[in-house]
């Protein structure tokens, strides 16, 4: 669960540290306030990819950092994965440098961006003002289809095995475009193969030989600089050994009066000695140290040509030196010729039934999940003032007499997500038909429907926290005080965030905050305050009646309140 928020200039936001607890919290607040910063700046957090206008002032340091308590098992072991320690609190950190470079850190270790991505989906579901209008997509109904379902794991296999089945079938018809497509290719492919082999490079060998340039280039200031420490430290007539040494000579004779300066002596004899010492090791580098015009030729070039192979084969000498390794596997594939052909159809074959199989039991879990998710959904939109209407799953196949996978004796089309497609249709209305969600479906409809399907994904996979940006929009009235009751009974067991616009929502909530922003000295800070009760009938009473608030708003606004509170759906 999230307990503390930390941002630092993020947008309009200065320095905000936010303490959450469990629960239903809602976020209020005038519009432009700030509330979806706060939204944002947590996506950032958890991986999202960060826009210029993240940062609030150029040339600054932007950062956030989330912390969350115990977090479930599928996050320890992405952690332990990832080699970073893992405890009973987990701290995500991401920080925008100025140019727009991004570092990521797990428990104060660097990660990759994708690794705080991977760990983010597992603690945070994030549902943005956007998001409701992915429902019109008919293409993401699959995939939601396939997470109330629990099938991640198997559709992951599927893939898998589906994109060995591409890889053969790219491989066999490379090779099927005839022998002189073959020879062809082979000609190229050893050309660049001796082309590379003649080059011979090194790992790191770039790096040493400009290094080495650069002081071939520098030898007079090398040998000045030198020369003149080496003066300085050992050999010159005011040297600093010299000096230490008469220094240490003398104070050795003042310890015999006083033997307090003895220490002091030896230090110096000490530092005297390695004064002498660094002299030598300057005077052995200005022997070596030479202008080697021929040398610097001979670098020059050999740099001149590891730049046009870059340009030939990858932007680093160890790109060049995979692609010389896979160069010599491409050859030895072509050269097998027909044998290879033969090998790759057996191979398909084995691949074509393990992707059948596989996608056989996707579609079994999926028809098998539909009617459930069906049910449900229907559940949650009669918890959602939609009880007349109808929520209905469309399954269905496409036949392809040329598609590599045979399940029950038909060949379907497929791709990477399996032979089904999906369709979700709604009937708002008794005695309609369902129809597409994009076609009859408002704004308000869209986002209760979204709410409910994120209500069963997440009893499906326990994602601790929950968030929802204005998932109000569109409705009112009693649709709002039904989808904040709904809301209030998702938070039983799990975190539920919601910033929101209407009193009836955030009447609910068992916690309350509010967002504002003020001009300050040079810019606009925002705050977030948690409401007690006097501030909580306050800020409905806003959210009532805008800036006419009145004694009859204030009564409203706490019974409202009272309703939240103490009403039977109160949780």
């Amino acid at each position: 669960m999230l307990r503390e928020l930390r941002i630092r200039n993020v947008a309009i936001v200065d320095r905000l540290d936010l303490e959450l607890p469990g629960g239903f919290v809602a976020l209020t607040g005038e519009t432009g306030a700030g509330k979806s910063i706060v939204v944002a700046a947590l996506g950032l957090a958890l991986g999202e990819k960060a826009r210029p206008e993240h940062q609030r002032t150029a040339g600054e340091e932007s950062s956030v950092e989330a912390l969350f308590d115990d977090p479930p098992p599928a996050v320890r072991a992405r952690l332990e994965a990832a080699g970073v320690p893992a405890g009973a609190e987990l701290v995500l950190r991401r920080v925008l440098a100025p140019g727009g470079r991004s570092r990521a850190f797990v428990n104060d270790a660097a990660v990759a961006l994708s690794t705080l991505e991977e760990i983010g989906r597992e603690l945070i579901d994030i549902h943005g003002q956007h998001q409701h209008q992915s429902l019109l997509r008919v293409e993401t109904h699959l995939d939601f289809l396939d997470g109330f379902a629990g099938l991640t794991a198997a559709r992951a296999a599927y893939r898998a095995a589906w994109e060995r089945l591409e890889a053969l079938a790219r491989e066999r018809e490379a090779l099927a475009r005839g022998e002189q497509e073959k020879e062809r290719r082979l000609e190229f492919l050893r050309f660049q193969q001796e082309e590379l082999a003649r080059a011979a490079l090194e790992p790191g060998e770039e790096e040493r030989l400009r290094a080495e340039r650069e002081v071939l280039r520098n030898v007079g200031r090398l040998a000045g600089a030198a020369g003149e420490a080496e003066q300085l430290a050992y050999s010159g007539e005011a040297s600093a050994s010299g000096a230490a040494g008469a220094a240490a000579r003398r104070l050795a004779e003042a310890a015999a009066i006083d033997p307090a300066l003895a220490a002091i002596a030896g230090a110096i004899a000490g530092a005297q000695t390695a004064l002498e010492e660094a002299g030598r090791e300057l005077q052995g580098y200005l022997a070596r140290l030479e202008a080697d015009p021929e040398r610097l030729a001979a670098v020059e070039e050999r740099l001149a040509l590891i730049g046009r192979l870059k340009k030939k084969y990858g932007p680093t000498v160890e790109e060049i030196l995979a692609r010389q390794e896979s160069l010599a596997a491409e050859i030895g594939r072509w050269e097998q010729g027909s044998a290879r052909l033969a090998a790759l159809g057996r191979e398909l074959a084995q691949a074509a039934d393990a992707a059948a199989a596989l996608a056989a039991a996707l579609a079994r879990g999926r028809e098998e999940a539909r009617g459930r998710l069906e049910r449900r959904i229907g559940e949650e939109l009669g918890a959602l003032a939609m009880g007349a209407s109808r929520f209905a799953v469309r399954l269905w196949r496409e036949e392809d007499p040329a598609g590599p996978l045979l399940v029950d004796g038909h060949r379907w089309r497929a791709d990477e997500r399996g032979i089904d497609r999906a369709e979700f249709l709604l009937s708002a209305n008794p005695g309609v038909e369902p129809r597409p969600l994009a076609r009859i479906a408002s704004g308000g409809e869209l986002s209760r429907v979204m709410l409910a399907l994120k209500a069963a994904l997440a009893d499906a996979d326990r994602v601790p926290t929950l968030v929802f940006d204005e998932v109000d929009i569109g409705i009112g009235g009693g649709t709002a005080r039904a989808v904040g009751e709904r809301l209030r009974a998702v938070a039983r067991g799990r975190q539920v965030l919601c910033i929101t616009h209407l009193p009836q929502i955030a009447s609910l909530a068992h916690v309350q905050y509010t967002v504002d922003k003020k001009a300050v000295a040079g810019g606009t800070r925002v705050r977030v305050r948690r409401l007690e009760e006097s501030g909580r009938i306050n800020e409905i009473a806003r959210m009532l009646a805008g800036d006419a608030v009145t004694e009859a708003t204030l009564r409203h606004a706490a019974e409202l309140l009272g309703v939240g509170r103490g009403g039977k759906r109160g949780g």
